[in-house]
Formats: C-alpha cells, sequence, structure tokens
C-alpha cells in the first residue's frame, strides 16, 4: 500500500475543515489563493483536533482578514516554515499537492516533519500501520503502546474504544441495542451479587417496565437466579454432609 492511498483512506475527517478554507480548490492560476500549514486549536487541550495540522489561507494582501479569522476561529498557530502553495503545477515544482485531499500532506512528509502533527492525529489517520511512516514518528509517542479496538461484527480496527462504539451503532443499530441489553443485565446482576436489591425486587422492576427488552431481561434473570438458588442448595449440602 502506497503512502498515497493511506493517506487517501484516512483524511476524512479533515476533508471539510480545509475544503471550507481553500475553497474548491485552486482556480485559475492568477486567482488562486496561496496556502499554508497550520497547527489548530492549540489553546483547547480537550478538543478532540487539538494540534492537529490543517491546512489554511496564506498571508497575503488579499486574504489578510481571511489569515486573522481563521487564527482566532480555529485557535490556529501558522507553520511558515514550510512555505506556501498556490495550487500550481509545472516541471519546476508542484504547488499544488495540499489542494487534494490524498495528497494533501506529502510536502510535510517530504520534508521529515513528521513531528508537528499530533500523535492522536497521526493515530487517526492509521499511519502508523504503515512502516515507512512510522519510523518518521518521534520515539516518545510510544506507537507499540497502542490498543487496537476490533468491531467483532466486520473486524474493522480502530484505536479507542468510543470510535469502535460509535462505528456499531451507525452501521450496525441491531447489535448496539443487543449490546446495551448486555450492559443492563450485567448491571441487574452485579446488583444481585451484592445483595444490593433482592431477586423477587429485581425481577419484578423487570416485568413492570415498558422497555422492549423487559420480557426477555426478565426471563434470562429467573433463569439466572433459579441456577444460583441451585448452586446454593448445592453447596448447602456438601456443607452439611
Amino acid at each position: 500500500m502506497t503512502t498515497d492511498s493511506i493517506v487517501a483512506d484516512e483524511l476524512d475527517v479533515e476533508m471539510n475543515l480545509s475544503n471550507a478554507i481553500i475553497s474548491a480548490g485552486p482556480r485559475k492560476r492568477d486567482r488562486t489563493r496561496a496556502v499554508q500549514y497550520w497547527r489548530c486549536w492549540t489553546q483547547d487541550a480537550t478538543h478532540s483536533r487539538h494540534n492537529w495540522v490543517s491546512v489554511g489561507p496564506a498571508l497575503s494582501p488579499s486574504t489578510a482578514l481571511e489569515y486573522i479569522e481563521f487564527a482566532e476561529r480555529k485557535q490556529a498557530v501558522p507553520l511558515k516554515q514550510y512555505g506556501t502553495f498556490n495550487g500550481v503545477k509545472n516541471k519546476v515544482e508542484d504547488q499544488s499537492e495540499v489542494f487534494q485531499n490524498n495528497k494533501r500532506f506529502n510536502p510535510l512528509i517530504r520534508a521529515k516533519a513528521i513531528h508537528e502533527l499530533a500523535r492522536s492525529q497521526f493515530i487517526a489517520y492509521r499511519w502508523h500501520k504503515d512502516p515507512v511512516l512510522r519510523a518518521m514518528a518521534p520515539d516518545e509517542w510510544k506507537l507499540d503502546e497502542i490498543e487496537e479496538f476490533v468491531c467483532e461484527i466486520d473486524g474493522r480496527a480502530f484505536n479507542t474504544l468510543d470510535a469502535m462504539r460509535k462505528h456499531v451503532r451507525a452501521m450496525y443499530p441491531e447489535a448496539n441495542a443487543a449490546d446495551a441489553v448486555g450492559r443492563e443485565m450485567a448491571g441487574a446482576i452485579k446488583a444481585l451479587n451484592s445483595n444490593s436489591i433482592t431477586p423477587e425486587t429485581l425481577l419484578e422492576v423487570f416485568k413492570q417496565s415498558n422497555t422492549a427488552n423487559a420480557e426477555m431481561m426478565a426471563e434470562v434473570l429467573a433463569a439466572a437466579i433459579s441456577a444460583n438458588a441451585e448452586e446454593v442448595t448445592k453447596a448447602t449440602k456438601t456443607k452439611d454432609s
């Protein structure tokens, strides 16, 4: 798999942000606004894209206001050291890559500046799966410690449990409903085992519930109560003998 194909697969989460700034991409050469790299959301450590690198307007007389607004709105810091790009592609230099979703970060990669990206951004793009890009990552990112979460339905891997759950909720609502029932039952059994509620009371709560899963949950719980009673009886007989 090539670097370009990896980038193409993983840049969807950033596409809207960058396209909002560069409009529909490069226009006629004499009218194209130059863009550059920015580090965004630098002041909000809780933001899901804290310190992510994106593409935004470069400073020029015609974009001065846009430049200032972008910096304020996105809490962004310009990465001027990597130059500007005007969309022109010729035999001498290709400055059009950043206007293309599947090549947007190629100039940054060639500059061996992977470290400019936030660790979370690098992992979100799943670049840690590519040995070439992984070798460029800082050692302190500790990529070997990344825990993957795999969807049991389609085998797709995610970097966080939350991301996997969002995928299941969106793609497999019926599986998500079953998972919700499982969590409810686990909580009920835990309450039962901790003696915080009697089996009979818990069973009545389920029976009187208006939820779609109430009847099934009541049946499962009744079976659990019965099995538990049998274990208690066996244990008592063994002790008495």
